[in-house]
């Protein structure tokens, strides 16, 4: 803290105005650093705690109004989210040495009034997580804590299942290969594949191109066309896409 009160001197310690206000500005100084690490700012309207409405009423709770951390009563009988509400300050007089009175008691209020402001308006602060927080994708409250900002729109590619097969020498002119793999539950998918080169001649490797036939749920088939008459050594790398 940036300002303390050493009180455990003896003699008599001067309690006066000047250490009263000392005491107040220390505890203001912590109040408004941790209003200002949750990101409250002097001017606004939030809500800190409770004030959650149902049908006409609205709970009891804390609210932050330009400022001030002020006590909100439980209300009946509003209009809900459309209530209008004002931070009232009121000051209490107390009489001094002199006889002179001052408004030095400051209390501040919520009340109903016309001229302020809708409590739909008031932003909520969401309370500081006590670990760590799992994102949830399906989240659409863009106020809840796990919601993810700025997601793709659309659907997202998703796959059935990759792998890759090794094919060998291309037969002379055509040939087709099965690859089987475990059920996928479907036929209806597209074959999203490359032809790998693992021979030591590319240039023979590329000598060929296919064409994807007869999909089932646990298998499609390759057939493959040589250009040359060469020996290729050809794998072919697939991933199934789901319609």
């Amino acid at each position: 803290m940036s300002k303390k009160i050493d009180f455990s001197f003896m003699g008599g310690f001067p309690l006066d105005e000047e250490t009263l206000n000392s005491m107040q500005l220390a505890y203001y100084e912590l109040f408004k650093s941790l209003s200002s690490y949750i990101g409250l700012t002097d001017t606004g309207n939030f809500i800190l705690t409770g004030v959650e409405v149902t049908d006409t009423d609205i709970s009891e709770g804390w609210v932050y109004m330009d400022g001030d951390i002020i006590w909100f009563p439980a209300l009946t009988g509003t209009t809900g989210l459309t209530t209008k509400l004002l931070k009232q300050t009121i000051g209490t007089n107390a009489t001094f040495e002199d006889t002179s009175t001052h408004a030095v008691y400051i209390n501040n209020s919520v009340v109903i009034d016309a001229s302020g402001v809708a409590l739909s308006t008031f932003t909520r602060i969401q309370p500081i997580p006590e670990g760590q927080v799992q994102s949830d994708w399906d989240q659409a409250d863009n106020t809840a804590v796990n919601y993810i900002k700025n997601k793709p729109i659309g659907n997202l590619l998703n796959y059935l299942l990759k792998g890759n097969y090794h094919l060998g020498d291309v037969p002379a002119t055509d040939g087709i290969f099965t690859i089987s793999f475990s059920t996928v539950g479907t036929s209806s998918y597209m074959v999203v594949g490359s032809l790998v080169s693992e021979g030591d001649d590319w240039n023979n490797d590329n000598d060929a191109f296919f064409v994807i036939r007869e999909k089932t749920a646990t298998s499609f088939k390759i057939a493959l066309r040589e250009v040359t008459a060469n020996t290729q050594n050809l794998s072919f790398d697939y991933c199934l896409i789901p319609f």
